[in-house]
């Protein structure tokens, strides 16, 4: 197929949903033993697994999963520090756990000694209620990630912090770093977390060459949506049966000829992505393509100033970070959606103690699905959250 054509069909579902603004806070249900992450990868393995549903104060109601401890069980007198992993955008948890146990992070940290949490933010299928709204409701796709960041990740950090009693470290990747970031701008976040890990991390995005993420970029989404277009009609299901993984893996994810993937899994990965995400979510990335800053949701003239209270969108002030703050940032050379000169940059406007790791070879999804990340990256990782 022409290139142009593949791009045009992949945008498509993304123009789908639309969404909402809000404010985060936690409420718990009960666990039950629903999803697949619980059903299909960690019990079957021998591991523990609960699921709780963690509701946003706007409404959204989130399905995060935790993996309490190891194969070999817990381990008497011994603390286990909680971490949160935070997926990117097109993905749900599940996505930590698609690799062998020797293999995917989210075991590797249980087995090392961690309390593992799983998000799973709002529009994917396992967190795809709300309070009042259904996925067929306009309304319930009115959000970018600003509202990912300002309730999604409060709301289930503060429900880490009131089971476990502890700071947790957050771990994210691609989307899930933007999101990350942007929540740990908030003083408020900062206080219920002790550490953060960057995997392939996005903020600024300007130098990109990811051919998909261009072209999102030149339809320009976020104008089409302030001008009230009907995108009411899309799903983000549709973005499934319009591309193959393949072309999501290349053009979104741009993995590069020596990708550390194994290309036999990715029938398998197709069951679990893309999954559904909001078209304002895909316009708010897009933004970042076309300008140079880490700025909020850009709704025009009009709409900041009712918004924001002035005609453009407010900047992400990352450098309020404290340098006591650790941050770990790992990237990878082949990486053509977060772009060597953007990562220098994101490193650059923060103030906080940044260490950084970085592996010429690897592509965007090589430190989440690679299969050499348990050798080259994790214990890289693993001994940066052993010493904070």
């Amino acid at each position: 197929m022409d290139p142009r054509g593949i791009k045009t069909i992949c945008m498509i579902p993304v123009v789908e949903c639309i969404l909402l603004i809000a404010a985060g806070i936690c409420v718990a249900d009960e666990p039950v033993l629903t999803t697949r992450l619980c059903k299909e990868f960690a019990l079957p393995n021998g591991y523990p697994c609960q699921e709780f549903n963690v509701t946003t104060s706007d409404g959204y109601i989130l399905m995060i999963q935790r993996i309490q401890h190891g194969r070999e069980g817990p381990q008497n007198g011994s603390s286990r520090p909680p971490v949160v992993l935070g997926a990117g955008v097109f993905q749900q948890a599940a996505l930590w756990l698609l690799n062998p146990p020797e293999q995917s992070l989210g075991f590797i940290l249980a087995d090392v000694g961690f309390d593992v949490w799983f998000l799973n933010f709002r529009g994917t299928a396992e967190s795809s209620k709300h309070v009042s709204l259904t996925i067929e409701d306009k309304e319930f796709w009115i959000w970018s990630f600003d509202e990912l960041a300002s309730f999604d990740v409060p709301a289930v950090l503060q429900f880490v912090y009131q089971t476990t009693g502890s700071q947790a470290y957050y771990v994210g990747h691609s989307q899930g770093t933007t999101i990350g970031l942007a929540a740990l701008a908030d003083p408020n976040v900062r206080q219920m977390v002790k550490a953060a890990v960057l995997l392939s991390p996005i903020a600024y995005l300007s130098h990109t060459t990811s051919q998909l993420a261009l072209a999102f970029s030149e339809m320009y989404l976020d104008k089409e949506i302030n001008c009230s277009v009907a995108l009411d009609s899309f799903t983000g299901k549709k973005l499934a049966r319009s591309c193959t993984l393949k072309d999501i893996l290349k053009q979104v994810h741009a993995q590069c000829p020596n990708s550390e993937i194994n290309s036999s899994r990715i029938g398998f990965y197709s069951t679990f992505m893309p999954q559904p995400t909001s078209a304002n979510n895909v316009a708010h990335l897009s933004q970042l393509i076309r300008k140079e800053g880490f700025g909020k949701y850009d709704m025009g003239k009009e709409g900041n100033m009712k918004k924001y209270g002035q005609d453009t969108p407010p900047e992400y002030d990352i450098s309020s970070i404290p340098k006591k703050f650790p941050i770990l940032i790992t990237y990878g050379g082949s990486d053509h959606l977060s772009d060597l000169v953007d990562v220098q940059n994101l490193i650059y406007n923060l103030r906080c103690s940044v260490k950084t790791f970085y592996i010429p070879n690897y592509g965007h999804a090589d430190y989440v699905l690679g299969t050499s990340a348990a050798t080259k990256a994790y214990p890289q990782i693993i001994g940066f959250l052993r010493s904070i």
